[in-house]
């Protein structure tokens, strides 16, 4: 579950099971609290995004970013 590493190392989530294959997390009630609340704010920050930018602005910048990640994600394991 190497994407999901920097949440369980950061004990946000925990791996369930053994089976590689599998990607199964616990949540405490804590972090599903979380995730109801930056669910809806995250929903409204996607939406003013793309009214203010427009639907072709708003794939480019989604390429984009989707680019910055994909180089950056194997980063990221050297910090977990």
């Amino acid at each position: 579950m190497k994407k999901l590493a920097p949440i369980t190392i950061s004990k946000l989530a925990e791996e369930l099971g053994e089976d590689k294959r599998a990607k199964q997390v616990l949540l405490s009630k804590q972090d599903i609290e979380v995730l109801r609340v930056a669910a809806p704010l995250w929903k409204n920050a996607q939406n003013q995004l793309f009214n203010t930018v427009g639907e072709n602005d708003m794939v480019s910048i989604l390429k984009e970013w989707a680019g910055v990640v994909s180089l950056i994600a194997p980063s990221f394991g050297k910090f977990f």
